[in-house]
């Protein structure tokens, strides 16, 4: 069985006072906004960073995130954020130490030890870390189907009367 490790989570997207408002289904008492809807997506995922960034130093676990939705909007941490969160989830549901997976991957305890605090990822140290946990890291492109303006127009249209 395979199972997906990620921080992509849904949020609604919701068009308020001439402005945008991004709430996250699991995450509760977070929000972002923007004058655009880009520019809330993009507030969305900084908060959505900071949020994961200040959990992990707090020692709160990090729920998982549930399915889409339709009609949500998939905001992902950045991979700065998101791949040693990731690491660390993966080696603490296998019950594996630091040690353990730095012995798998050749490198010395605190070679592995950086790597899992975000500091000296490549690509290469992600492909050999996940290949030691018995994982392979997967790229996503997230494309949104509609630009602002385009959004904006068809917002337009929709309100001219006939």
């Amino acid at each position: 069985m395979i199972k997906e490790f990620s921080l992509v989570y849904g949020a609604k997207i919701t068009l308020d006072k001439g402005g945008y408002i991004i709430t996250f289904r699991d995450l509760k008492n977070i929000f972002a906004e923007g004058d655009s809807r880009t520019q809330a997506i993009i507030h969305a995922q900084e908060t959505l960073d900071l949020l994961l960034s200040e959990m992990t130093q707090d020692g709160i676990e990090i729920p998982d995130p549930t399915p889409l939705r339709k009609n949500e909007t998939p905001i992902a941490a950045s991979p700065k954020v998101a791949v040693p969160i990731l690491l660390r989830k993966l080696r603490k549901q296998q019950h594996s130490s630091m040690t353990d997976i730095a012995h798998t991957m050749g490198v010395s305890y605190q070679n592995y030890q950086q790597i899992e605090a975000g500091k000296n990822i490549t690509l290469n140290s992600l492909k050999q870390a996940s290949a030691a946990l018995g994982a392979t890291p997967v790229i996503k492109f997230y494309v949104r189907d509609h630009d602002d303006s385009h959004y904006q127009i068809k917002k337009i249209r929709k309100k001219k009367p006939k």
